[in-house]
């Protein structure tokens, strides 16, 4: 499979289909969850409850060696695919909207809510120390979807993930 040109400041908006916020009743879930699945989730299959904004996980390009490792794994088998596509949410969540946070308490000034980022190579990424211990149980479990999500997006080409 190719992997995605390296526009490393590309990024993708996903939400869980499973998210509290979403009117399952009114959202079109399977459609979704398709979506999904062909890395180019449509947001606009999702309503949410009056009042709810859903948690927005921004994904982004995982560089070409995390990439080509995480392949590695999946081709070979030597990881369980669970742990490959926690390691790809690792690698590509770049920032949370709506959705967990932290206390900053600078040293000057008042206490803010962030999440907490570390940069690599003049990108930012969400602290996967942080992520890791903020997604636990069956959070684990919506972090590892939208990482295969993200490794389906990073092995498009630009033009077929603008299709």
């Amino acid at each position: 499979m190719a992997i995605k040109p390296l526009n490393i400041d590309a990024t993708i908006d996903v939400v869980h289909y499973a998210d509290p916020a979403i009117d399952v009743a009114e959202s079109n879930i399977e459609a979704y969850q398709k979506s999904m699945l062909e890395a180019k989730p449509d947001l606009s299959l999702l309503k949410y409850k009056d009042g709810q904004d859903p948690t927005v996980f921004v994904v982004g390009v995982i560089p070409s060696h995390k990439m080509s490792a995480l392949m590695d794994d999946m081709i070979l088998g030597q990881r369980q695919i669970i742990t490959t596509q926690w390691r790809a949410f690792l690698c590509a969540l770049r920032d949370l909207r709506n959705g967990p946070t932290m206390t900053e308490t600078p040293k000057s000034g008042r206490p803010r809510q962030i999440v907490p980022k570390i940069e690599v190579n003049g990108i930012d990424y969400v602290d996967p120390e942080w992520i890791g211990n903020i997604f636990v149980r069956n959070l684990r479990q919506m972090a590892c979807d939208i990482g295969l999500t993200a490794i389906r997006w990073n092995q498009m080409d630009d033009d077929t993930a603008k299709n």
